[in-house]
């Protein structure tokens, strides 16, 4: 029997296509045009074909902005995406006389779709200060609406402060962080692994951190290796979902990941479900074993 090669081609977008332009026949009959065939096309391509809605259809207070602003090596990143105010799943996409704006003092920059799916908008911004104060401006027309953060301090892993050996038989892994007993800590993790078959795989995945305040020595935040292990076989499952047999994750280089949060001021005319944040992070690396 002869094979052929499939095919690509996902008939979804194509069949929304044809309603479209189905509809746009109809209403041309009673009326409709070109018009209203443009408006139909748009909404089945803008968004990559995901659920979506133009941002100059919706009033201010219906748009849920999203702000995430990092800072490395002297360069300060700005993100920012867009949601349906009452329900986050329908994304938001800048058009008409709505635009997007970043400044830090003086220097100011636009901020641009990055892939034309109208989902996620990037700036960057030079600049090297210890705790820049940036202002995401969402401007439509002659009015702004801006939000601002201020980015957090720089902090430091006190321990451990080279990279450390850890099996799952450890029972804990204990890191402690020079930041205040209030701080927005949050933990991560970037993962080289094998599992017992030999297969290598890479990942990224949050982890569960408890903070101890009165641990011996000082103030850690503590994960479990148990819950480690579940997080990297996890991350391993989610790669390779049609295997249930896949094979446990024998050994990891890992990169854990800390993340400092730090929330600003939304512009009051948006939806008050928006937010602006800033990050900084820090991370140490450590080589992980689950046959130890």
């Amino acid at each position: 029997m002869t094979s052929h090669p499939s095919n690509s081609f996902s008939p979804r977008p194509y069949r929304l296509l044809m309603v479209a332009l189905a509809s746009s026949f109809m209403l041309s009959s009673c009326g409709g045009g070109a018009d209203d065939l443009i408006k139909r096309l748009g909404e089945v391509t803008s968004c990559g074909g995901k659920d979506c809605k133009d941002s100059s259809s919706l009033r201010p207070d219906e748009i849920r902005a999203n702000y995430l602003i990092s800072q490395n090596a002297g360069s300060v990143k700005v993100e920012a995406s867009f949601s349906l105010s009452t329900n986050s799943a329908t994304l938001v996409s800048l058009n008409g006389k709505d635009k997007l704006s970043a400044s830090i003092g003086s220097q100011s920059s636009s901020l641009n779709d990055i892939d034309g799916s109208g989902t996620k908008y990037v700036a960057n911004l030079a600049d090297a200060s210890p705790q820049a104060s940036v202002s995401v401006s969402f401007n439509r027309g002659s009015e702004a609406f801006v939000s601002s953060v201020s980015m957090p301090k720089q902090f430091a892993i006190v321990s451990p402060s080279e990279q450390i050996a850890l099996g799952r038989s450890a029972g804990s892994l204990y890191v402690q962080l020079d930041v205040a007993s209030d701080a927005a800590i949050s933990a991560s993790t970037k993962m080289l692994c094998q599992r017992a078959d030999t297969s290598v795989f890479e990942a990224t995945t949050a982890l569960k951190s408890v903070y101890e305040p009165s641990a011996a020595g000082g103030a850690v935040y503590r994960i479990d290796t148990l819950e480690l292990d579940q997080a990297l076989n996890d991350a391993s499952r989610a790669l390779n979902s049609a295997n249930p047999n896949l094979s446990l994750v024998r050994s990891c280089d890992l990169e854990l990941i800390w993340t400092l949060s730090q929330s600003g001021q939304s512009a009051s005319a948006l939806s008050k479900n928006s937010s602006i944040s800033a990050q900084r992070s820090a991370s140490h690396l450590l080589q992980y074993d689950a046959r130890k």
